[in-house]
């Protein structure tokens, strides 16, 4: 079956006079076909070069309209190219013995028809792509572990929704561009629908362009070649400190103002770094808008207590975390809770749930060793997978960016690191602290009705329940010991901020004052050293002039012009007698004037 294909610019007269003697014909050839591309005139050039070089015509044609070519199979075989509007006329001649005699008028009528035409086509698709609105993503440190986990989660509908077109922007260095355009070509072939766009960019400017979405990765590690541990903290919170202030002021001059920023990179203290973006953004973003993840212990802290009941960690619910995520936090079971229970004695439908602390009776675990797990857990993982655990990353991320745009169970808590407009729970307004929240359909709220004095008085009493007459004083520890946890906790994030500026004033007292003792107590090993020395010197000079007087005296007694000589010195030299040097100084002389006896 002969198939002709005829391509040409919309407005361009000979291509219409091709189309009418193709339509012509396919009337009367039953085996003939023609298949048509009309292309809008300014986009003509561009797309005939493309053509010319998917088919190999580069030296062939001249790159005037129209362009006919003949394919032996269906549409989008090998074809072998005839030429132009008269090549092709010529063709049907040789071939069909047939040609078709229009008069100008028609030609150019159908010439502007069809340039009509490709104009409501082109805008009307415009007005569907309109309509087409991809969240658009940036994911910095694109090209790592853990963002090649989460990429497969973010266009699978699971973490936007299962209609959300997804723009990505995968954002690292420029010399990691390899790897990045790697990544591209994975993402290409994992062929979601959702996926409308993913590049590779390592400018910070065209990353966050327009960004709806900021999912920050970037890890700073301490470094651990300084013993010092002030300067070792110092350190690395100003590392931390220059890399998120660059961060901050990119989002702020180039995302949106609805953007959203999730702060979850290794090695960066969450809460400062997600304080320092605050103070760089705002207000030209929303404070609540930029957070710092937890879900990553709250994860661990999950899966612990599932492990301890036999259960699931999914069905594990309202674990609060507390405090600073990078230093004092405090895990708080009091309100967790277990749902889809099938084991046990008590059971009910999908919403019921039974409080963890029917299930767990052993209270030293609870107040031992799982907190110690809390806090190991992490190395044990990179100890066994000889690297950083990038699943349960990519899951934590994931997790909190599903429940922040499509919203959580309504009697389902979460935490997150985020921003005090007002004093909450003690803690001071425009702190960022590690909260128990609720998720709503793109937003969240922080939960403002937990007594947190009972979850103190029941990490107290774990063991024994209290009595009636110890209620009143447990009340009074409970308020007491929450009150220092959250003085200890705004004592470190006064400290961060602090450190990352330069050393505190005491601290470099301190140091000096080290340093100087130091200094002192070298000094004073160095002089009883060399007292040492110089009493042993004194002590062997005299040893040689001892041994030198018994010779002189030798030769003295030897030698009698000798003595003579010694008694003339005696009578010239003072007399060394102590009464006699008084007597002799007390007497008057003649060169001074003496006072008057009163």
């Amino acid at each position: 079956m002969t198939k002709i294909v005829i391509a040409g610019k919309s407005d361009c007269p000979y291509f219409a006079k091709a189309e009418l003697l193709a339509d012509d014909l396919q009337i009367n050839l039953p085996h003939f076909s023609a298949h048509k591309v009309s292309v809008h005139p300014e986009s003509w050039q561009d797309w005939v070069l493309r053509t010319k070089e998917q088919h190999g015509w580069t030296d062939k044609h001249d790159g005037s309209s129209p362009l006919v070519w003949r394919e032996l199979i269906d549409r989008g075989g090998k074809g072998m190219l005839l030429g132009g509007s008269n090549d092709f006329e010529e063709y049907v001649y040789q071939t069909y013995g047939l040609r078709l005699d229009l008069g100008t008028s028609d030609v150019v009528k159908t010439a502007e028809e069809n340039l009509q035409y490709k104009q409501t086509e082109l805008k009307e698709e415009a007005e569907r792509r309109a309509q087409i609105k991809p969240l658009i993503c940036t994911i910095t440190e694109g090209t790592s572990p853990i963002a090649t986990c989460l990429y497969p989660h973010l266009i699978n509908g699971s973490t936007f929704g299962k209609e959300q077109d997804v723009a990505l922007r995968v954002m690292d260095s420029e010399e990691k561009k390899s790897m990045g355009d790697g990544v591209i070509m994975e993402l290409e072939d994992i062929a979601s629908g959702l996926c409308r766009e993913s590049k590779f960019v390592s400018s910070r400017s065209e990353a966050f362009a327009d960004a709806d979405i900021v999912v920050l990765l970037d890890s700073i590690f301490a470094d651990e070649s300084i013993e010092d541990e002030t300067e070792r903290k110092h350190n690395h919170l100003s590392h931390v400190k220059s890399h998120f202030e660059t961060l901050g002021q990119e989002i702020k001059q180039h995302a949106k103002r609805t953007c959203k920023v999730l702060v979850c990179g290794q090695g960066v203290p969450l809460n400062y770094a997600t304080s320092v973006l605050i103070d760089n953004c705002c207000p030209s973003l929303l404070s609540q808008n930029i957070v710092g993840m937890a879900n990553f212990k709250e994860k661990t802290a999950k899966a612990l207590l599932g492990g301890k009941m036999g259960v699931n960690g999914s069905t594990v619910h309202d674990v609060f975390l507390w405090g600073n995520l990078s230093g004092s936090y405090k895990v708080d079971t009091k309100w967790s809770r277990v749902s889809r229970l099938r084991q046990t004695s008590i059971t009910g439908p999908s919403w019921f749930c039974r409080p963890t602390s029917e299930l767990i009776y052993d209270h030293k675990w609870l107040e031992g060793e799982f907190l110690s797990k809390m806090e190991t857990r992490n190395e044990e993982l990179k100890s066994v997978l000889k690297h950083m655990p990038w699943m349960k990353m990519a899951a934590a991320v994931q997790e909190t960016l599903a429940a922040w745009f499509l919203g959580s169970e309504p009697t389902f808590r979460h935490n997150l690191a985020t921003y005090l407009k007002e004093p909450l729970y003690g803690f001071e307004e425009g702190s960022v602290v590690c909260l128990p929240v609720k998720f709503f359909p793109g937003s969240f709220e922080i939960v403002q009705d937990l007594d947190v004095t009972e979850s103190a008085k029941a990490s107290k009493n774990l063991a024994a329940s209290p009595s009636e007459d110890s209620e009143e004083a447990d009340e009074s520890d409970g308020r007491i010991e929450w009150l220092e946890f959250v003085s200890k906790v705004s004592e470190e994030l006064r400290e961060e901020k602090e450190l990352a500026v330069g050393m505190p004033v005491v601290e470099k007292v301190e140091k000096e004052k080290t340093e100087l003792d130091q200094t002192e107590v070298d000094g004073e090993a160095l002089d009883e050293t060399v007292a040492d020395d110089t009493v042993v010197i004194e002590k062997e000079n005299k040893e040689d002039d001892a041994i030198d007087g018994a010779g002189d005296a030798a030769e003295t007694a030897r030698d009698p012009l000798i003595e003579p000589i010694a008694e003339e010195k005696e009578e010239l030299e003072p007399d060394k007698n102590p009464e006699n040097a008084e007597a002799t100084n007390a007497e008057p002389t003649d060169d001074v004037d003496q006072p008057a006896a009163e």
